[in-house]
């Protein structure tokens, strides 16, 4: 995937499966839980989700980040972290793929929330003394 090289990825969970394909910077995902369908795309700095059989979805979107390079090698900090809840026996097989570029395209019919958008309509405008 470093390399540019389309992918198609299919993983299996005793809770669920999915499939993703990634090409470039974008990714398409879609999983398979508890006879639930949720799908997540992510075109550039956004991401959306959204699920069947319901038409809406959420739109998240990050602002983008400078990327520093180094040539010193970075230590991770010690010890032993496992987050809880996770399943960690995920059966992955990745393979290169060809598919069209309509595989991150959005559903017409899902109407996506954008979460800053949400978020601003949520927190207070600040004030300031003297004005």
């Amino acid at each position: 995937m470093k390399l540019g090289v389309p992918m198609k990825c299919d993983w299996q969970t005793s809770e669920g499966s999915g499939e993703s394909y990634v090409k470039g910077e974008d990714m398409y995902v879609k999983t398979m839980t508890d006879g639930k369908t949720g799908f997540m795309v992510k075109k550039g700095d956004c991401a959306y989700t959204w699920g069947e059989p319901e038409k809406k979805g959420i739109k998240f979107c990050q602002e983008p980040t400078e990327v520093v390079e180094t040539t010193e090698p970075v230590q991770p900090e010690s010890g032993s972290f496992q987050a809880e809840g996770v399943d960690w026996n995920v059966q992955y097989k990745c393979r290169p793929d060809i598919f069209s570029g309509n595989r991150f395209e959005l559903p017409a019919d899902v109407q996506f929330t954008d979460m800053a958008e949400m978020m601003k309509g949520m927190m207070p405008e600040p004030t300031f003394p003297g004005q």
